[in-house]
């Protein structure tokens, strides 16, 4: 029951001109704050809204220019049967074709795969009164329009954090339509809620047969516990308010508590179980920042039963890794500030979205090579922050461990070619890499931080650093993991010999310590806080490192977080 195949929207708050086709059933939004994406869930809302006396404002116009008018298109597939009909909607429909293509033209040849589209218009002008239409996008045929109790027939809900009106049976709450769904003789309702309310001030207490409401309740419950929420005993009862008239006065409760005022995270669970009732049948549910006030594990769970459903389309924005790990990497798309379109992530970067999700957030990535390069960018931001720098994170760059082999290459090409700017930085002493590594410069749009040929990160700082600094970074091992192997095979049996060693003398202790610093059974800096430990030598010694490596990729490693 509804599925939208496109969207656009034109002159809608922060959003001048955009288009998207979506060919999901599970649309999954991220973007950095701001970029837009509530924005989209805003615009399907109101295309699709069945309120006739949805409120608009001077800000809801792009720039708040009031003289470009508000326009929001929805394409549907797989729509109701209801408004298929001749007399409603029928001669205005247009097809989708098996190859992705939509004509309005009659005269096309139609096939056994062609799908019948509607193409639903919202127009906001000046005056600010919203009128919707269906529009045929043939010359010769005016648009007709749509009333609200058609557009609820799309079955579109939002949740969002102003969830308490669908715990009650108002006209326009999910609630309303489950129950109309689940009543053979629907004057019952009317009859029902009609009698109810003429005498709640003085009977309430007596009502005790509330009996309608139970099937429809049960299946919420059910639905609920799949999302792992107990709410065994919710049940209907009449809310005292001062208007006791309205149908909203029948609402969800636990014991004699209304369910509207239990915490964020268990109604925003219990409306997506309400939700998920409601779509399964088909049914278009909008949910803005999945995530709020749920645990991760709880997040993971409900994206992966959203994800899941055989009915319907889900829409969800989110700023939380948990929620992008269980669809998809079709099911992700990214919207980017003025964009006039979303970039859908393909097969490719199912890999990476598995392993180092918080890269898809960033607006820009530092894939390092292992723990000890992620400790050592660590070092340097917290030294440039104490200098006044803007932190890494507040620039939207996320350091990633991609932890060894040829991966950082890989992730690196795969998010550059996503649109995302990134940097490498890595060791250059493995034969197995060098053919990805000339791959990544012959391109030119990834920056690459490597050691001198040959070199791991160890041997270069052991081969650079000043006597000092050689110091500190044996004797943190010796005070901190006694169990490395640090003066045996060394000639000394105390860090401060090695200060009274010739040149000749110090260089092999350098080359002997780098290389059990760098050796896999015994290596001393394996992750992120002893990189830090090297990150911050490495920043103590900068005055003294003119003209080495270090002071390169140092130099190299700044200047394109600033740029």
């Amino acid at each position: 029951m509804a599925f939208i195949h496109s969207l656009s929207i034109k002159n809608y708050r922060g959003i001048k001109e955009f288009y998207q086709v979506f060919n999901t059933k599970t649309v999954v939004l991220i973007g950095r704050g701001d970029s837009g994406k509530s924005t989209i869930l805003n615009a399907i809302q109101a295309v699709l809204t069945p309120r006739w006396n949805f409120n608009f404002t001077d800000v809801d116009f792009y720039n708040c220019d009031t003289n470009n008018t508000i326009e929001i298109e929805a394409e549907l597939i797989e729509l109701p049967t209801e408004l298929l009909r001749d007399d409603k909607f029928g001669l205005y429909l247009g097809i989708l074709k098996a190859d992705g293509a939509v004509s309005y033209d009659i005269e096309d040849d139609n096939s056994d795969n062609d799908i019948p589209l509607l193409c639903v218009k919202l127009i906001v002008n000046s005056d600010l009164e919203p009128k919707w239409y269906v529009r045929s996008k043939r010359s010769d045929q005016d648009e007709k329009e749509i009333s609200g109790q058609d557009r609820a027939l799309f079955n579109m809900f939002m949740i969002n954090d102003y969830v308490d009106n669908h715990f009650s049976y108002n006209r326009l709450s999910p609630l309303h339509r489950i129950l109309w769904k689940s009543v053979e003789d629907r004057t019952q309702i009317d009859t029902l809620l009609a009698n109810v309310v003429r005498t709640a001030h003085t009977e309430a207490k007596k009502l005790t047969d509330l009996s309608l409401f139970d099937d429809s309740v049960a299946n919420i419950i059910a639905e609920a516990k799949t999302l792992g929420l107990e709410v065994s005993e919710l049940k209907t009862l009449l809310e005292y308010k001062e208007n006791a008239y309205t149908e909203s006065n029948f609402s969800l409760h636990i014991g004699d508590v209304p369910y509207r005022q239990f915490g964020k995270g268990s109604k925003r669970l219990l409306s997506m179980a309400i939700q998920q009732t409601m779509i399964a049948d088909g049914g278009i549910v909008l949910i803005d920042e999945v995530e709020q006030g749920l645990e991760p594990d709880r997040v993971r769970h409900i994206t992966r039963k959203l994800k899941e459903h055989k009915k319907g389309q889900v829409f969800y924005t989110t700023h939380s890794h948990d929620a992008i790990l269980e669809p998809n990497a079709t099911d992700i798309y990214l919207m980017r500030e003025g964009a006039q379109n979303l970039f859908q992530l393909d097969n490719d970067l199912q890999g990476v979205l598995r392993a180092k999700p918080d890269a898809f957030f960033a607006k820009k990535i530092i894939f390092c090579e292992g723990a000890t390069e992620v400790g050592i960018v660590r070092a340097f931001d917290q030294s440039n922050i104490q200098q006044g720098e803007t932190p890494l994170a507040l620039r939207g760059i996320v350091v990633v461990d991609a932890g060894g082999n040829n991966k950082f290459f890989d992730y690196a090409i795969r998010m550059t070619d996503a649109g995302y700017k990134c940097l490498v930085f890595c060791d250059d002493d493995n034969n197995a890499v060098y053919a990805m590594r000339d791959q990544v410069k012959s391109r030119g749009d990834i920056t690459l931080v490597m050691c001198e040929n040959g070199k791991a990160i160890e041997q270069q700082l052991f081969s650079d650093l000043p006597d000092g600094c050689i110091v500190d970074i044996v004797k943190y091992v010796v005070d901190n993991l006694p169990e490395k192997d640090v003066f045996s095979e060394s000639g000394i049996s105390s860090i401060d010999e090695y200060l009274n060693r010739t040149d000749e003398e110090k260089n092999n202790l350098r080359i002997l310590w780098s290389t059990r610093a760098k050796s896999k059974n015994g290596a001393w800096y394996k992750n992120i806080e002893n990189g830090e430990v090297l990150g911050r030598a490495w920043v103590k010694a900068l005055p003294s490192l003119t003209g080495t490596c270090l002071e390169n990729e140092y130099n190299a490693i700044i200047a394109w977080t600033k740029q």
